[in-house]
């Protein structure tokens, strides 16, 4: 039990700073698309394609990572739970005869 807490709080702790990284790059590709959609400068709206597409990109980013996580939670749950499984290697059998018989 020991184990799967040490694994849980890692693997909390790892997406925890992941996801908020990505959360951040986020909110900083919303600002800078919604400054570029205000620029009365037609050469500066030029990029508001790119920074759709960076808003989504991060976005689904994102979406993937908390995904990620759960999947690897799933994974380390399954560890809790001991997984009794067997299988056949090799029948044999043995004879015991007498010498002479």
């Amino acid at each position: 039990m020991e184990a799967y807490q040490r694994g849980r709080s890692r693997l909390d702790r790892l997406y925890e700073i992941r996801v908020a990284g990505a959360r951040e790059r986020l909110e900083s590709d919303q600002q800078i698309l919604e400054r570029v959609s205000l620029a009365r400068d037609p050469i500066q709206r030029q990029v508001i394609p790119i920074w759709r597409f960076n808003v989504r990109r991060s976005t689904e980013a994102i979406d993937r990572m908390q995904e990620e996580w759960q999947r690897e939670l799933g994974e380390l749950d399954k560890t809790r739970e001991p997984n009794i499984a067997f299988d056949l290697l090799n029948v044999a059998r043995i004879e015991v005869r007498e010498p002479g018989v």
